[in-house]
């Protein structure tokens, strides 16, 4: 089996790329640095030819974690797996089966103005340049997208379907896992409202 891939949509006008005259992620919003589809949504290209018909295409989305289980499964191997384990085989949706996640697919990236997102069947909830909106509103907003219909991210349905967006910035506060170095700004405590903040600040 040979995988061809690739981590980020395209760059910015970097190194000499023209990004507006190549336009590389077509009408996708974003590029490489944001969680938006034109900076991740990237194709997969596997040759199989034991296991894949030529031609074959799937929608399924996944995550370079998944090719831990996918590899695992194809190799015999057993995981030694935990509750934070998000890796899913993607054999079946590999062989023609395009059945759903298990459990949604999460990302987040503390530089880049702070982001997270999470994508859950259809729906995708997202958080861009926090640093920046929490600074300014005391707020976070949360966009939410229909991509089956909307893949290029056009209309924000945060208003329309406020229970479906709750159920995803519940599980998103599920999967941060907080690190001190990597502060998540705009979701992670800061300094000054925790304890360790405010025994310098008594200290002084």
């Amino acid at each position: 089996m040979i995988v061809f891939s690739g981590d980020n949509g395209a760059t910015h006008d970097a190194g000499g790329v023209d990004t507006k005259y190549f336009n590389s992620v077509g009408d996708l919003k974003g590029l490489k640095g944001s969680l938006h589809e034109g900076g991740v949504r990237e194709p997969t290209v596997v040759r199989w030819p034991a296991g894949i018909k030529a031609g074959s295409r799937s929608n399924r989305i996944s995550g370079f974690e998944d090719w831990l289980a996918t590899f695992a499964e194809l190799a015999g191997a057993k995981l030694e797996r935990d509750a934070d384990m998000s890796s899913e085989s993607l054999v079946p949706a590999l062989k023609g089966t395009d059945a759903p996640r298990a459990q949604p697919l999460y990302r987040e990236f503390p530089g880049y103005g702070s982001q997270q997102a999470i994508w859950d069947g259809k729906w995708k909830a997202i958080r861009t340049d926090m640093a920046k909106t929490v600074k300014a509103k005391g707020q976070i907003h949360t966009e939410l997208y229909d991509l089956d219909a909307d893949p290029n991210e056009t209309t924000d349905l945060a208003d329309k379907f406020p229970d479906i967006l709750k159920g995803l910035e519940t599980k998103m506060s599920a999967a941060r896992v907080p690190d001190s170095n990597f502060p998540l700004i705009g979701v992670d405590p800061t300094p000054a409202n925790t304890g360790k903040g405010k025994k310098k600040a008594a200290a002084k």
